[in-house]
C-alpha cells in the first residue's frame, strides 16, 4: 500500500464512531481545569508551614517529534508550549498538574495535519546528587484532545488517555527558581480513526516555588559527615507545652544553637538529638519566634567564595528545619563568609569552629496558662 496512507491515513465514516456529536469544546474545559489547579495551589500558600507542602508553578516549552511506525515519510514534528502547578510533598517528591499546547504536526505527504491540546498529571522526583544539580523522573498519564484536519475533507476529532513519561536534568538557581530540561514521552496519542502517533519531545522548564521568605532549596541533601551542636536548650516547662486555659503574657527569652560543617562542605540533615527537636518544637508551637541563620566559612579558599558558601550552609539547614514542619516565613538566613571568626584559622581547631551556622531566636512573647489556684 502507498505510503501516502499508512497511519496518516484519513478517516471519513464518522458515523461509525459517532465523534461528530462529542467534539469538547475547544480549549475551554482544559484551561477550567488548570485554572482550578492552579487557583488551589496559590491559595495552598497560607498552608504550607502547616502540614509540609509547598506549592509551585511554572512554563514550559520544547520540541515534538511526532513518530509512527507505518508512515515511512518524513515524521512530522512542531513546538510545545504549556504551563503547570503543584505541590511539593517532600524534599523530592512532588505532584504536578499542567496544560500542554502542540503545534500542528503537518504530515506532507498526505497533507494531513494534527493538533493536540492536553491536561496533564503525575509525580516526580528528583534525586540530588549536587545541592544544586538533580536527576529527575515523571510518570503519570495525559487526558489529550485531537483535531485532525485534511485539504477538501471534514475534520476529525478525538479524546483519550496516554501515560507520560519524562526523564531529564534539573538546576536549582535560587532557593525558590528551578530550571529543569529533559525529555518527555507520550504513547499513542489518537485512535483507529484519526490514526494514533507518539510524542517524543525534548522541553525546558522554569518554576517558582512559594512558601519561604528566603527559602532553602526544594532538594534533598545527604547527611553531613559530621554535624556538630553546641549551646544545648533548655527543656521546655510544663506551661510551655499544654495548650493555656488562661493566658498571661510572658518573654522568652533568647535562644542560640550553632552546628559545624566539614571542610568545603554545606550539607545538611536532622541530626538525631535530644537540642535540634527542641529547637524544631518550639518554632512550631509559638509561630511568633523568627529565626536568624548565619553561616561562616573559615579563612582558606576565596573570600567570594567563601561568602556563597556560608549562605548555603545557613540555607542547608533552614531546609533542613522547613522539612521537620518549621513554616518557612519563620526563618531568615544570611551568610558572612570568613569575616566573624570565634576562633584563629591558623590552626585546625580553630578552623573547624569557625565553618559554622548561628542561629539565633530573638525574645518573644507567648502565653502561659495562669495559676487558677490562687
Amino acid at each position: 500500500m502507498s505510503s501516502n496512507i499508512a497511519s496518516w491515513r484519513y478517516e471519513l465514516n464518522c458515523a461509525r464512531v459517532g465523534l461528530g456529536r462529542c467534539r469538547l469544546s475547544p480549549t475551554n474545559s482544559i484551561l477550567t481545569l488548570l485554572f482550578c489547579g492552579l487557583l488551589g495551589v496559590t491559595e495552598a500558600k497560607g498552608e504550607e508551614s502547616d502540614n509540609g507542602l509547598f506549592p509551585f508553578v511554572g512554563m514550559k516549552a520544547g520540541y515534538q517529534f511526532g513518530l509512527d511506525q507505518r508512515y515511512r515519510d518524513r515524521d512530522p514534528n512542531g513546538a510545545l508550549a504549556g504551563a503547570f502547578a503543584g505541590l511539593h510533598l517532600s524534599p523530592s517528591w512532588r505532584w504536578e498538574l499542567g496544560y500542554q499546547y502542540h503545534d500542528k504536526l503537518v504530515a506532507d505527504a498526505t497533507g494531513v495535519a494534527v493538533k493536540t491540546q492536553l491536561l496533564e498529571s503525575g509525580f516526580r522526583y528528583d534525586w540530588y546528587w549536587h545541592e544544586n544539580f538533580a536527576l529527575y523522573g515523571r510518570l503519570g498519564a495525559a487526558y489529550w484532545q485531537m483535531d485532525k484536519e485534511r485539504s477538501g475533507a471534514a475534520g476529525l476529532s478525538d479524546r483519550g488517555v496516554s501515560p507520560l513519561v519524562g526523564l531529564g536534568l534539573h538546576y536549582q538557581l535560587t532557593p525558590t527558581m528551578g530550571l529543569s530540561a529533559g525529555y518527555q514521552y507520550l504513547d499513542a496519542i489518537g485512535s483507529s480513526a484519526t490514526g494514533r502517533y507518539d510524542s517524543h519531545a525534548t522541553v525546558l522548564e522554569l518554576s517558582y516555588r512559594f512558601g519561604l521568605a528566603r527559602p532553602p532549596q526544594s532538594g534533598h541533601a545527604p547527611a553531613p559527615s559530621n554535624p556538630t551542636v553546641s549551646q544545648p536548650i533548655s527543656p521546655l516547662s510544663q506551661s510551655e507545652s499544654v495548650p493555656p486555659l488562661q493566658r498571661q503574657p510572658l518573654l522568652h527569652s533568647k535562644v542560640q544553637y550553632q552546628v559545624t560543617f566539614e571542610s568545603d562542605r554545606a550539607d545538611f540533615s536532622s541530626p538525631d538529638t535530644a537540642d535540634w527537636w527542641r529547637l524544631v518544637t518550639l518554632l512550631r508551637q509559638y509561630p511568633q519566634a523568627k529565626a536568624m541563620l548565619v553561616g561562616h566559612t573559615d579563612a582558606t579558599g576565596s573570600t567570594p567564595y567563601n561568602l556563597e558558601l556560608s549562605q548555603r550552609r545557613a540555607e542547608a539547614v533552614a531546609r533542613a528545619l522547613v522539612v521537620a514542619g518549621v513554616a518557612g516565613d519563620q526563618l531568615r538566613v544570611d551568610g558572612e563568609g570568613e569575616s566573624s571568626p570565634i576562633a584563629s584559622n591558623a590552626t585546625p581547631a580553630g578552623r573547624a569552629q569557625n565553618r559554622r551556622v548561628e542561629l539565633i531566636i530573638d525574645e518573644f512573647e507567648y502565653q502561659q496558662e495562669a495559676d487558677t489556684n490562687d
